[in-house]
């Protein structure tokens, strides 16, 4: 399906059927989440702990003070989802409401100010959302009828409303009204359609909406090819899908080997990963790295490992997908900028990588190239 990691389309039969259909109105599930030099979790009683910096009041827990240990956000106790920007972090709530704590300078919490939030606060206007996904300055939701509505940072076109500023209130994305799920990272977004077709919009410079073009957009354009999808995931300026059919495909910036295929070219369209077919699970990626976790609990990433973000014992930047050393029966995995944290099947949380703010949640400030546990917090087990 490639050529030497050129540019080569994606072509796949769709395949929608009734349990996609589900997927509409059934609340997205995410545990743990990584912003650029933060960390949040859902516990087992649906309560949210965050660690690593905390200046902005992106930990939620009324102080910006910096934790290398899960402090536990205030005021929530029915967490569905949860999802970390750079310096903010936002929870679904059972209710179907988002809340979000942290910076605000752009809007990205959402409630009409540009202030600064240490502890949660509703989002205006939001009764009736199944996933929320956070970008660098920006924050997105799907809703329950199949549209989608972002706030913040559109400087780069990243809300996907037509318009180039910044939004402190919610606004509905142009022309979706059939979306299962949103990603954001960075500087752009991405949406799956129940048709199984992709739409991305936002920063464009490296192909990362992969429409064949490096012309930014701030309204959505289709990705090329692609009509089973089962997943997107925006990473920094790159994005990754989950097929249907197991297959993983990425497009966009490459230089760190980020796409997966073997090379470093960049890639205006997707191009598959060889190797990862068949038993994959989820795909994510992050600012320029990716991990997808398999039905057997085991996980692989790719891309950028100078501080040992890819969890595989080394330093070492992979042009294609490696294990993650010392951890089996995984559920999800969470790259971020630097760092990856992942949840297992029994609740357990780990993250390796970068270190310096504490990102990791082991209690100390030391850098790690395979996965430490979290300390003191414990997930839903599966």
């Amino acid at each position: 399906m490639q050529d030497s990691g050129k540019l080569v389309p994606i072509l796949a039969l769709m395949l929608f059927d009734d349990a996609a259909q589900e997927s509409d109105t059934a609340q997205e599930s995410i545990e743990i989440a990584t912003g650029t030099l933060h960390s949040c979790a859902i516990v087992a009683n649906n309560e949210v702990f965050c660690w690593g910096d905390g200046v902005d009041g992106q930990l939620g827990n009324g102080s910006s003070e910096s934790s290398p240990s899960p402090v536990k956000v205030a005021g929530i106790d029915n967490a569905v989802s949860v999802a970390a920007g750079r310096f903010h972090s936002c929870a679904l709530l059972s209710t179907m409401q988002v809340k979000c704590w942290g910076r605000n300078a752009e809007g990205q919490l959402g409630n009409g100010s540009f202030t600064n939030q240490g502890s949660p606060i509703l989002v205006d206007g939001i009764s009736n959302a199944i996933g929320v996904s956070a970008g660098h300055s920006h924050t997105c939701a799907t809703l329950s009828d199949g549209r989608l509505k972002c706030w913040g940072d559109g400087r780069s076109g990243q809300l996907g409303n037509g318009e180039l500023q910044l939004f402190a209130f919610p606004d509905f994305v142009t022309g979706i009204n059939n979306a299962t799920s949103v990603g954001s990272f960075g500087f752009h977004t991405c949406a799956t359609l129940n048709t199984g077709e992709l739409s991305c919009w936002g920063q464009n410079l490296d192909g990362q909406l992969g429409d064949g073009t490096n012309e930014s957009t701030s309204l959505p354009v289709m990705v090329n090819g692609v009509v089973n999808a089962e997943s997107v995931s925006p990473g920094f300026q790159h994005t990754c899908s989950l097929l249907k059919n197991k297959q993983v495909i990425c497009w966009g910036e490459n230089g760190q080997g980020q796409l997966g295929n073997g090379s470093q070219d960049d890639s205006l369209l997707p191009v598959q990963i060889a190797g990862l077919a068949g038993n994959v699970a989820t795909v994510v990626s992050g600012g320029a790295h990716s991990c997808a976790t398999f039905e057997d609990g085991n996980i692989s990433c790719w891309g950028t490992n100078l501080f040992g973000e890819l969890g595989d014992g080394s330093n070492t930047t992979r042009l294609s997908p490696v294990d993650v050393a010392g951890i089996t029966e995984t559920q999800s995995v969470a790259p971020s900028a630097n760092h990856t944290c992942a949840k297992t099947k029994a609740g357990a949380f780990y993250c390796w990588g970068f270190n310096f703010n504490g990102q990791l949640g082991n209690g100390d400030l030391e850098a790690s190239n395979t996965p430490v546990l979290v300390e003191g917090v414990v997930g839903e087990s599966n």
